[in-house]
């Protein structure tokens, strides 16, 4: 009984640890949805477009409250948990303003923090960082971020998800289109679209809010650019081993991860990704080229792919002062003598030489008995 008791009590400890464990993440995952702060805000200018050569149509009513709204001001006041609290003035061209509060779950998309009709019906602060696929909490068509991109809002380059929803059928065409910025979730731009076209008649109408000013954006630059391609060789025979120098630098504001591709003509000799290249930072990349199998030429090329790069001129790199040649002849080898020849003459030339010598010391050697004999010879 006391090893089951023990047993029960260690069960129990851990399912509250993993619970405790699950209710931090939930809450590290709600403070990290929440992409403003108090003090936030944003100035929206406002539009309207009607247009209609149906006899006896007339603009709405209601569009009348639009053109009369010179500006839109949204402020944070207040943040708890996923719950925003922003203050929403409207300023007349006539000079009066009406306020009002309007609370919402970034998390669910639940309570009141929209603009509503007439103008465009839209979230007016969203999660931050959402990413490409994620849905838009609070947006009921047009509910997934379609592509991020990079544009101008309030003057300040700012990367940015893209919503959009469009339905057409029968001369009928509406369309809802929507950007939020990405860091923040705040509303930059949202427009409403329809048109209705019937045999020769149509009418077509919009609405939309711009952002125009902003107390809390900075540059977001994406600018990669390749600053030089150095070789160990300029002229080089096929075959042969170069060593390549590649410096890259990011002159944009924002750390960025991309690929760099190097081609021989239009064959492509290497490729590497470079992370997490903070701004202002350079890097050298280094390999080496095996020129086996290759054709020859006279350029290489290496290029950068960055989404939204502010500057793509710089994305690739021509090098044409690299010459990729045929391998030389071999050299020519001396004239050869064959070498029975050469033994022959050699052994003929030494049997002479012995000869000669041979001869030669007998020569000196010989005795000279035959005169020595003539004088002691008897005379007659």
């Amino acid at each position: 009984m006391h090893h089951r008791a023990v047993l029960r009590v260690l069960i129990t400890f851990l399912i509250l640890v993993v619970g405790q464990l699950f209710m931090f993440a939930a809450v590290q995952g709600q403070q990290t949805s929440v992409g403003v702060k108090v003090g936030d805000w944003a100035k929206y200018s406002v539009g309207v477009t009607w247009q209609s050569n149906i006899p006896g149509m007339v603009e709405p009513y209601y569009y009348q409250d639009l053109r009369n709204t010179e500006w839109l001001k949204v402020e944070v006041n207040s943040i708890s948990g996923t719950n925003v609290t922003v203050i929403l003035i409207t300023h007349f061209k006539n000079d009066t303003e009406t306020v009002q509060t309007l609370v919402g779950d970034v998390e669910t998309g639940s309570g009141n923090l929209s603009l509503t009709f007439p103008f465009p019906f839209s979230p007016l602060i969203v999660k931050g960082d959402l990413c490409v696929g994620d849905r838009i909490p609070g947006l009921l068509l047009a509910e997934k971020v379609g592509k991020t991109v990079s544009q101008v809002y309030a003057g300040y380059h700012r990367d940015i998800n893209y919503a959009e929803w469009v339905f057409s059928s029968f001369g009928y065409t509406m369309g809802e289109y929507y950007y939020f910025d990405k860091a923040t979730g705040f509303l930059c731009e949202a427009r409403e679209a329809t048109s209705i076209s019937v045999m020769n008649y149509s009418t077509s109408y919009s609405t939309f809010v711009t952002m125009t000013e902003v107390n809390m954006f900075s540059d977001q630059i994406h600018d990669i650019a390749i600053k030089d391609v150095i070789p160990s060789l300029t002229e080089i025979y096929i075959g042969d081993l170069v060593n390549i120098t590649i410096m890259v630098k990011n002159e944009g504001t924002e750390i960025e991860t991309f690929n760099v591709t190097v081609y021989w003509k239009s064959t492509e000799i290497w490729q590497q990704q470079v992370f997490d290249l903070a701004g202002g930072d350079s890097r050298n990349l280094s390999f080496t080229w095996n020129t086996t199998g290759l054709t020859k030429g006279a350029y290489m090329r290496v290029m950068i792919y960055l989404q939204n790069d502010f500057d793509a001129s710089d994305n690739t790199f021509t090098y044409r002062r690299l010459t990729l040649k045929e391998p030389p002849p071999p050299p020519t080898p001396p004239p050869t003598f064959p070498l029975h020849i050469l033994i022959y003459a050699v052994t003929g030339a030494g049997t002479v030489s012995v000869a000669v010598l041979a001869f030669y010391l007998w020569k000196i050697r010989k005795p000279k008995a035959k005169d020595e004999d003539v004088e002691n010879s008897p005379r007659i």
